[in-house]
């Protein structure tokens, strides 16, 4: 066989693999994305009653409490407002994503009491603290400044307690 039947021949061969094969690189599935599907969405009510003793300095015993939840961006915390009759705080959350039943971890949460800044917590504490009408009941780190409550959040906006 002369170079150039050599040559044919190869190409022939070349092309008859490549004619038979399949570049098909799709995988399994539509090649669509998938359709947004933003989390179900939820205000949920927060209620905290504070101490009436004041461990701070006397100027500060009448700031604001600040609650802060888990799945708030950064600099999302928000002051509650102070009941007149008495050491209740409230205010609500709104946009909380729905958790509950378990889908992820529950949320964490506290306030920033002022009454309690000259404590080991540095004013940060779960406890006395309501979340969707539910007291916490599971927390961490109570008495410094790891406080945290955990919490999950149903679709109708009520909190409950980890199991």
């Amino acid at each position: 066989m002369r170079a150039s039947g050599r040559v044919r021949l190869a190409g022939a061969l070349i092309a008859g693999f490549l004619g038979t094969s399949c570049f098909n690189f799709h995988l399994v599935g539509s090649d669509e994305p998938e359709p947004f599907s933003p989390p179900n969405v939820v205000s949920v009510t927060v209620e905290y009653h504070q101490d009436s003793g004041c461990t701070a300095p006397p100027d500060r015993c009448d700031d604001a409490v600040i609650f802060w939840g888990s799945w708030m961006a950064p600099g999302a915390e928000f002051t509650l407002q102070k009941d007149a009759e008495g050491y209740i705080w409230r205010g609500t959350a709104y946009a909380v994503p729905v958790n509950f039943p378990p889908k992820t971890g529950s949320y964490a949460v506290r306030v920033f009491d002022p009454r309690l800044l000259d404590t080991e917590s540095l004013g940060l504490t779960a406890q006395r603290l309501a979340v969707g009408g539910q007291f916490l009941r599971v927390m961490t780190g109570e008495g410094t400044p790891q406080a945290f409550g955990w919490i999950y959040i149903d679709s109708n906006g009520q909190g409950r307690n980890p199991f």
